[in-house]
């Protein structure tokens, strides 16, 4: 047995080992690290994925977006004096998602503005997965979901995006989108907006020119003008499309 005195061995590894390590991590669970010594008080600074989930981090809603926002505003400062602080993945995770069906929302707000700071800072990965919460509506007595919408400036910056994951969200098809580097993506319960006229994923997919591996899942493409819709791409490789029972 080592002496109790000894240098931990993790410590003593490059930081860019560390960093992958702790990429497999829960965000909250990277910050934590730094109560362990002096080595560690700025390594969370320059992690490059970041993971936050509601459905771990147990926890009030208001108390989840207040995290993740000191979270960001932290690393945004750091990006002016810890030299490799770059982002390269985020990944989101929230259940029972609301906001109003008639309006833009806080919440929206709050999601906008973490995405803008992530694709403006050229991040190449992006997990989201945004369950809406159930609501009632006693006047017409049925359930409805309000999905959250992704904004404009997020299709008009995500140029660096090579890999890209969406569950539960909406796509406004009136949006110009163009992911020249995208190469991997999973799309899973995406729905159109309101106001939606076109197919919205196969609109999607033809801003997508150099996409290899394509998971689509519980979609069912639009037929325009009695036509279905159908995708040819040179760049494909990989295909895959399914519906939950």
């Amino acid at each position: 047995m080592g002496d109790a005195n000894d240098e931990d061995r993790i410590s003593k590894l490059p930081n860019g080992v560390i960093h992958h390590m702790m990429s497999f991590l829960p965000t909250k669970d990277v910050v934590r690290t730094c109560l362990l010594s002096k080595r560690w008080k700025l390594i969370w600074y320059s992690v490059p994925a970041l993971s936050f989930s509601d459905h771990i981090e147990v926890e009030g809603r208001q108390e989840f977006y207040n995290y993740i926002e000191k979270y960001l505003e932290h690393r945004k400062r750091g990006m002016y004096y810890i030299v490799d602080s770059v982002i390269t993945s985020f990944k989101l995770n929230m259940l029972n998602y609301w906001h109003c069906k008639c309006e833009k929302s806080k919440a929206d707000d709050i999601l906008d503005k973490w995405l803008a700071f992530i694709v403006l800072n050229k991040v190449e990965e992006i997990y989201l997965s945004i369950w809406p919460k159930q609501h009632w509506i006693f006047e017409e007595s049925y359930y409805y979901f309000c999905y959250y919408c992704l904004p404009k400036i997020w299709f008009e910056n995500a140029t660096y995006l090579t890999v890209l994951e969406l569950e539960y969200v909406e796509l406004d098809a009136s949006c110009s989108f163009s992911f020249p580097s995208l190469k991997i993506l999973s799309l899973k319960e995406i729905h159109h907006s309101n106001t939606a006229e076109d197919d919205v994923v196969f609109k999607f997919l033809l801003g997508c020119p150099s996409l290899e591996k394509l998971w689509l899942l519980d979609y069912e493409f639009l037929c325009i003008d009695n036509k279905p819709q159908l995708l040819l791409s040179l760049s494909l490789k990989f295909f895959e499309s399914f519906f939950s029972v």
